[in-house]
């Protein structure tokens, strides 16, 4: 019976992405595991419980960190590994609940690379992520989000 099992397979899914934004590997099962969470994430219930919104911030954001054992020319392709089951479930979070895409969008520009040691392709990466997500912003966060963003976008240029 499968809701029998829900808080192992949960476990299980949280302890490897987990353990991947620590040490990240080519070889995790990181893509598969975000596209089967992103159809459970589909499916919850407004209004977004704190242990929902706790994926979000524990799990999936941290997922955009740099690696430290690579170097930034090299982000890119291991980022690229999963980004688009990243992207859908966090658009997931923020259809059910909008205004989670200021804390996204920092998240997004906190882990952008350093300017003179840039990464193209994950900046690219990124600027297509944050302009999904700005579509879920209000004017005020919009307001509030507006010079990181801008600073970030710039120094891209």
């Amino acid at each position: 019976n499968f809701p029998d099992n829900r808080p192992t397979v949960a476990k299980s899914m949280g302890s490897l992405l987990r353990q991947y934004t620590k040490l990240p590997s080519k070889s995790a099962a990181v893509a598969p595991v975000l596209q089967v969470l992103g159809q459970v994430i589909r499916g919850f219930r407004a209004p977004l419980t704190a242990s929902h919104r706790a994926v979000l911030a524990e799990l999936l954001l941290p997922l955009h960190r740099p690696n430290e054992w690579a170097s930034f020319d090299r982000q890119a392709p291991v980022l690229s590994l999963y980004h688009k089951p990243l992207e859908y479930c966090i658009l997931q979070f923020l259809e059910h609940q909008p205004s989670l895409a200021v804390k996204a969008m920092q998240a997004v520009l906190l882990n952008f690379p350093p300017p003179r040691s840039a990464s193209t392709p994950k900046e690219l990466l990124l600027l297509h992520e944050l302009s999904v997500f700005i579509r879920y912003l209000t004017p005020e966060d919009f307001a509030m989000i507006y010079t990181p963003l801008m600073q970030r976008v710039l120094a891209c240029l």
